[in-house]
């Protein structure tokens, strides 16, 4: 059987420059180059959170190795030097997730934000079904959050880059089971997992074919 193995860490201790300064040395020149050039001390623990937790569940889930991770040419990163080896970060607010799986997989976590920023983003990529189903719900803050993440993770596990745009994509729920259609034609091969586990935020993983789930808190 497939699986999906989803880590989550809180990294708003590295907002302190001398927590963060600790732990640069673990992460590669380039990783050390962006978060030096970030201007935001939110953004450098994003950052340095987020390789620390690829490396983590990495390890903890296909054995303690180094993995030598690369970026395509449509900027999703994978792993050069293992086979069947699969991983996708996200990241919003202080937490960063990482998801791992035997399949091709994508991750998207969002914090839940304000309705207007919602509903502003919706016109432009949803479908008229979606946004009335947002607008109709008891919090329209929260299902563009779920609507936006399945889209998102679906995007990252097809790797095809996010210039194609998401607006050709659209959610629909047959008996529940949250589905994705692209173009209009419903794809067979995409399954969900929704994340409710982190505080104030969704998400949402997608992996080519069923997978059996789990999700876990840890530290980085």
């Amino acid at each position: 059987m497939n699986f999906v193995k989803v880590f989550y860490a809180d990294v708003s201790k590295y907002y302190d420059e001398k927590e963060l300064g600790a732990r640069l040395s673990e992460v590669d020149d380039a990783r050390r180059e962006r978060i030096a050039h970030a201007r935001r001390a939110e953004t450098k623990a994003e950052l340095l959170g987020s390789a620390l937790i690829a490396k983590k569940a990495l390890k903890e889930v296909f054995g303690d190795k180094e993995y030598e991770i690369k970026v395509d040419e449509k900027g999703k990163p994978f792993v050069a030097n293992a086979e069947n080896v699969y991983f996708n970060v996200s990241h919003t607010g202080k937490y960063v997730a990482c998801a791992c799986s035997n399949v091709p997989v994508g991750l998207d976590i969002e914090q839940i934000g304000s309705q207007a920023e919602a509903i502003g983003v919706a016109e432009r990529f949803f479908s008229s079904l979606e946004k009335s189903a947002i607008m109709l719900s008891p919090s329209p803050e929260e299902a563009f959050c779920r609507l936006w993440t399945l889209r998102e993770s679906y995007v990252k596990m097809r790797g095809t880059g996010f210039d194609r745009g998401l607006a050709p994509l659209s959610c629909s729920f047959p008996r529940g089971v949250p589905k994705m259609n692209d173009r209009g034609v419903l794809q067979q091969d995409a399954f969900f997992y929704e994340i409710r586990d982190i505080y104030l935020c969704r998400g949402a993983v997608c992996t080519l074919g069923e997978s059996e789930y789990s999700i876990k808190k840890t530290e980085v």
